[in-house]
This record gives structure tokens, C-alpha cells and sequence, in this order.
């Protein structure tokens, strides 16, 4: 009886592993980040959380072949190319290269605290359908956005506008480029989509609108109210 029972042990454990790749530190820019990835096999999710700063995979300026070495650098390289969908939350910026190349990566969500995109971060992905820019986001780096699919829609904020074109390739026109970029707003720390506000990029993805407070109306308390003798005023 002792041996079944191990035996069912080391088969659940081995289930968990396979379906689950994760690694720790081995993503952050320096000493003061933190940095944590995770693989969801089944749902073809890449997570990564942390602090501070990411690595960057190879400097600003590398060209050609040299790329492609510098993609083996990432510690979710292996899984690149199975990728579907990428979370980053907590960290500052996205490292040179992080998810270039990833040519089934449907969608990223990037967290509000990211100030900064690196070099190629999201080129050649071919699949490519949705991704917000933060507007917490200041600095892009060249070819951000470098053959993605002319399917893609790409939001930036109107105060980094010029960046996010910058960021597209040369070889893309300004139609093509017109195309894809799209253009929301913001008052003040809310996000505005659509005349819409919200207050972070995850009440937008949760449709969670932002309504202000506000005192209703003796007129529209009884409406509220009906045909009942005690109504009160509601607050929202």
C-alpha cells in the first residue's frame, strides 16, 4: 500500500511540472529589481511580475543574426513560439527583445507601472491583435511595433502619439500605419475609450467604468422610488 501511494505522488507532481514552467530573478535588469516568470501551458500564458526594471536581451543597436542570440538569452525562450498571450505587471519597463519573435502572441496586457519599452520588444510577432500602451509609458525604443501583423491594433495615449508611430518599421506606410494606431485619451490619472473613462487599464479589460459620485435629484429619487411612500437619495 505504501508504494501506490507513492508512486500517485510522483505522478501528480510530474502533472503539475508539465504544465506549469516557472523561474525566479533570472529576468531583473539589476540588483534592485525583482523579477518572476511564469508559463500556463494550458492557457499559453506568459506572466511576469516583479519590480524595477527588466533585462534587456542584447544592447539598443544590434542588427542582423546577432538578434536571434540574443533571443536565446530570455528564460522563457524555449516556449517563445508557443506563447499566446503575455501579462506584465509591477516592473518599470520591457527589456530590449523580451517578446520579439513570438509569432503566435495574440495579446500583452502591460500594467500601469511600466515607463519604459525596449528595442524590438514586439516585433516580428505575426499574430499580433491587441496591445495598450500605459500612458505611464515615456520612452520607446526603435521598432517597438516592427512588422507586426497589419491586423493589429495598437493603443497609445495622445501624449506619446509621435513615439508609438516612431516605433512602427520604415517599411510600413503612413496608411498602413493609420491603420493599425489607435488613439484613446485621458483626463487626468483615467483612461478615456470611446467617451468611456476608466481608471486603470485593468478596469477597461474588466469593463469596469469609473462613475463619479454624485447627489441624485429630489426628481429622480422619486422616480427611483415608484409608488412607495419612503424613498431614499442614492449615491453612485
Amino acid at each position: 500500500m505504501k508504494k501506490e501511494k507513492f508512486i500517485i505522488v510522483l505522478m501528480i507532481t510530474g502533472f503539475m511540472t508539465f504544465n506549469s514552467l516557472a523561474d525566479e530573478l533570472t529576468c531583473a535588469g539589476d540588483e534592485n529589481s525583482t523579477c518572476q516568470w511564469q508559463y500556463d501551458e494550458n492557457t499559453h500564458t506568459l506572466t511576469i511580475t516583479g519590480t524595477g526594471a527588466m533585462m534587456d536581451y542584447g544592447p539598443d543597436g544590434a542588427v542582423g543574426s546577432k538578434k536571434t542570440e540574443y533571443w536565446k538569452e530570455r528564460p522563457w525562450n524555449d516556449v517563445a513560439t508557443e506563447v499566446e498571450h503575455v501579462v506584465v505587471s509591477g516592473l518599470s519597463s520591457i527589456g530590449h527583445r523580451a517578446f520579439q519573435g513570438m509569432t503566435n502572441l495574440i495579446d500583452a496586457q502591460i500594467d500601469d507601472t511600466v515607463t519604459s519599452i525596449g528595442r524590438s520588444s514586439f516585433q516580428q510577432n505575426s499574430s499580433l491583435q491587441t496591445l495598450i500602451i500605459p500612458k505611464s509609458v515615456t520612452q520607446m525604443y526603435a521598432d517597438v511595433f516592427g512588422s507586426v501583423s497589419l491586423t493589429a491594433n495598437i493603443y497609445c495615449s495622445e501624449e506619446i502619439k509621435s513615439s508609438c508611430v516612431n516605433a512602427f518599421t520604415s517599411k510600413l506606410t503612413e496608411e498602413q500605419i493609420n491603420n493599425m494606431l489607435k488613439i484613446y485619451t485621458t483626463n487626468g490619472e483615467r483612461y478615456v475609450f470611446d467617451g468611456k473613462e476608466y481608471k486603470s487599464l485593468k478596469d477597461y479589460r474588466n469593463n469596469h467604468e469609473y462613475l463619479p459620485k454624485r447627489i441624485y435629484t429630489i426628481d429622480e429619487a422619486n422616480a427611483v422610488a415608484g409608488e412607495r411612500n419612503t424613498f431614499k437619495i442614492r449615491y453612485r
